[in-house]
Order: C-alpha cells, then structure tokens, then sequence
C-alpha cells in the first residue's frame, strides 16, 4: 500500500510541478505581449502526465514508477495564432484563459494530494 501511495504523492507532486511551469510560461507569454517577433509558448504538460499512467484490468487509472524523463516537459511554440504586425503572436484573452484552466487543475491536484494525506492518515491513526 505504502509503496502504490508513494507512486501517487509522487506523481502528484511532479504534476505541480509541471503545472507551475506551465504558469510560468503564460505569465512570460503575457509579460512579452508588446516584444516584436516573440511567440507564444506552451508546454506539453498532458501527454506526459499520460504516459506514467495505465489502467487496470478494472478499468481503474494506476500511475507507472517515473522516470527521469518525466520532469522534462517539451515546451514548444504555439501554433495556429494570428501574428501582429509586428510578428507577435500573443493573444491576451487565450492566455488568460489559459491561465485559468491552468489554477483550476493546480487546485485539483492539491485536492488529490490532500486527500492522499488524509488516507495515510487515516492508515496511521487506525494502527495505532
């Protein structure tokens, strides 16, 4: 049990760490709205997350041991955006959309990893 509630604080600690990133990277989107040339960036945050995780013969999700590449998540250059003028391709409302989307998973994970305290917690208490 220890070891399966290991694997998910851990990955859930990674996913935070993977959707800070990714909040960083819109804050720099948003911050650089006015640079000429500049482009958008996001990061493949998801299809990460997607590898580390299989299912069961249950049809349960099990998250995978990670590995070392699970931290290295691919930014990339959006794509699919009007460019300014100026070669600027920022868009303001989906960025902030985005940054939202972004706080509402952060605070779901947050609720995952408290709720796996809480179950540890409940392991240890019942031991006692």
């Amino acid at each position: 049990m220890f070891t399966r509630l290991d694997l998910r604080v851990n990955f859930l600690t990674e996913s935070l760490k993977g959707l800070s990133k990714r909040n960083d990277l819109i804050a720099g989107n948003i911050a650089n709205i006015e640079t000429p040339g500049y482009k958008a960036k996001d990061i493949d945050f998801e299809s990460t997350l997607k590898r580390h995780l299989t299912e069961n013969s249950n049809g349960v999700s099990e998250v995978q041991p990670l590995n070392s590449s699970f931290n290295k998540f691919t930014i990339r250059n959006k794509v699919g955006l009007h460019e300014d003028i100026n070669g600027n391709n920022v868009d303001i409302d989906k960025e902030m959309v985005a940054m939202t989307e972004n706080k509402m998973k952060y605070d779901l994970v947050i609720e995952a990893l408290k709720a796996e305290f809480k179950l540890l917690s409940i392991v240890v208490e019942s031991s006692k």
